[in-house]
């Protein structure tokens, strides 16, 4: 009965990464209309834990192989479409690179959200209130020059008066970067800046998750759930025949 007892671990933990899969897709759904978010893939591999002891006392030490599923989600930074909104506080980065912003608490965030707004003090902001950062600090924008343009490098204009350059930030391995509500957070690592960028103003990049993909995704992951979840079911059948028959024979 070592086997079956396996197997029942082994649906079980199947069960757990089926549920920790269907809430990475269940988010990937819920944020596909968040500009520049970057879904997370979720994969699932066996990784052998240990040996299970079997349950006669000759044959204790030998013990039983067991491989269990897990699941890994790794973070996908592949550019999403971009579409034009001809609103001059959309900003968009092609290829490579983060935003930089300044949370209220002060501390750095990275982004492809380019959504931008200025507020009272003619600051350039996201709707979270976080700062877009430049060369020199904050990009301070001057009222009395009128609207402002950006070009490829960065470079933020109100008529021929230069009032800063935005810093486009990359790092040499975004998978250690910490996703956070809004981006993401540097994770230990040290930002380096991309000398020229390729920004587009007047754009917007749209989240690189495919709904219906995501949704196909779903069910099969929900059929996945059943199917373990009927395994057990049956496990628990035999067991409950074999105690019966040993019950009878006593």
């Amino acid at each position: 009965m070592s086997g079956v007892n396996i197997s029942v671990y082994q649906n079980a933990s199947a069960i757990r990464s089926v549920e920790q899969g269907q809430d990475i897709t269940a988010h990937n759904i819920a944020t596909s209309s968040v500009a520049g978010y970057k879904k997370t893939d979720a994969s699932y591999e066996s990784i052998r834990v240990a040996k299970l002891p079997k349950e006669t006392l000759t044959d204790f030490l030998r013990g039983t192989p067991a491989q269990f599923p897990y699941i890994d989600g790794k973070i996908t930074f592949r550019q999403g479409e971009m579409r034009q909104t001809s609103n001059d506080h959309d900003l968009t980065i092609e290829g490579e690179g983060f935003f930089e912003m300044e949370t209220p608490e002060g501390d750095n965030m990275y982004t492809r959200d380019g959504q931008f707004h200025v507020n009272s003090e003619g600051v350039l902001v996201n709707s979270r209130g976080n700062v877009l950062q430049g060369e020199n600090g904050r990009i301070q924008l001057i009222p009395s020059l009128g609207k402002f343009t950006v070009n490829k490098e960065g470079g933020v204009f109100q008529g021929n008066t230069l009032t800063g350059r935005i810093r486009v930030m990359n790092f040499e391995d975004p998978q250690k970067l910490r996703r956070v509500e809004g981006g993401f957070m540097a994770g230990g690592q040290e930002p380096q800046q991309i000398e020229e960028p390729k920004l587009l103003q007047g754009f917007l990049e749209n989240s690189n998750v495919n709904p219906l993909r995501e949704m196909v995704n779903m069910i099969s992951l929900s059929r996945i759930h059943e199917a373990n979840n009927k395994m057990i079911q049956n496990y628990d059948q035999l067991f409950g025949k074999a105690i019966s028959i040993l019950g009878q024979t006593s």
